[in-house]
């Protein structure tokens, strides 16, 4: 078996990472976040980090000690020896991505409709189909595509966040609305969207599974983890906190494409971040679709 090229330098491994986890994330899952948290989304996705540190250091740690493309699949095989049970492990880890890959681009076909409003069945057909090409293309022109959309995304979550700012006079009020956080279906709420924003991060350990890509893994792959979890966090926070200084959770909530819902309800053109939007989402789709190729070869 051919070696894989190792192509991707620390900035450009960061990149992937953030792009991943925001592809995957606050775009398409913030809406049923706040949904169940309301006032309290920020907390949820804080708890959902602080939960996903853990996996993501024991993920960098893993990696920096075994480089191998199969991610978690080659752990157990290392771990335990049992063939049966590290192949039973990377299928699951596929089937995950077949259906994370599905979740995401059905918000896909969410932020499109912004636009126009074809089949949603035809709209994930062919992007799916043009994100396989991408991917079959290798690894340095999928990271050129996922770095220019993670920048427009970061771009998009840029605008949302000016747009809350805007609002800040409406934020004593919206404190003196919120529940007690010792209220029992409060702290539930909370809860529940933390379970929910746990997979808005599940991008860092898409990450490991570029490990025989990584110029030096041992070295650049564990600090990466960490960059990129660290800055979703920051914008994931920032963003939501943003939004609900403009728009009703309920309201947020019932959305197809919550965060232009958002810039336009404080008065801004909702289409610059649907296009932005519909690129970081098509990153988080690329990113399953290239772990899952990752752990089958």
């Amino acid at each position: 078996m051919s070696e894989l090229k190792r192509s991707l330098s620390f900035t450009t491994l960061s990149i992937y990472g953030v792009g991943t986890i925001l592809g995957a994330g606050i775009y398409v899952l913030v809406g049923e976040v706040v949904g169940e948290a309301g006032l309290y989304a920020p907390l949820a996705f804080l708890v959902a980090a602080l939960v996903a540190s853990f996996t993501a250091m024991s993920y960098g740690e893993l990696s920096s000690r075994l480089p191998d493309a199969g991610g978690p699949s080659a752990y157990a095989n290392e771990a335990f020896g049992r063939a049966w049970f590290s192949n039973l492990i990377g299928w699951a880890i596929v089937a995950t991505g077949v259906v994370s890959a599905s979740t995401i681009l059905t918000g896909f076909v969410g932020y499109l409709h912004t636009f126009v409003e074809p089949p949603g069945w035809l709209v994930i057909t062919i992007a799916a189909l043009v994100l396989g090409s991408v991917a079959a293309a290798g690894v340095e022109a999928s990271a050129k595509f996922m770095t220019a959309t993670t920048v427009a995304g970061v771009a998009g979550l840029l605008y949302v966040i000016f747009a809350g700012v805007s609002q800040m006079d409406k934020l004593g009020a919206l404190m003196n609305q919120a529940p007690a956080i010792t209220n029992l279906t409060t702290l539930a709420g909370v809860a529940s969207a933390a379970f929910l924003a746990f997979y808005s991060f599940i991008g860092f350990e898409d990450m490991v599974h570029m490990a025989e890509e990584a110029k030096e893994p041992t070295k650049n792959l564990p600090p990466a983890i960490v960059v990129a979890v660290v800055v979703s966090t920051i914008l994931y926070i920032v963003v939501v906190g943003s939004a609900l200084l403009v728009i009703e959770p309920s309201a947020m909530a019932e959305s197809k494409a919550p965060l232009v819902d958002v810039v336009e309800k404080a008065g801004y053109p909702g289409w610059p971040l649907a296009l932005l939007s519909l690129w970081i989402i098509l990153n988080g789709a690329l990113a399953q679709i290239i772990m899952a190729s990752r752990v089958i070869y």
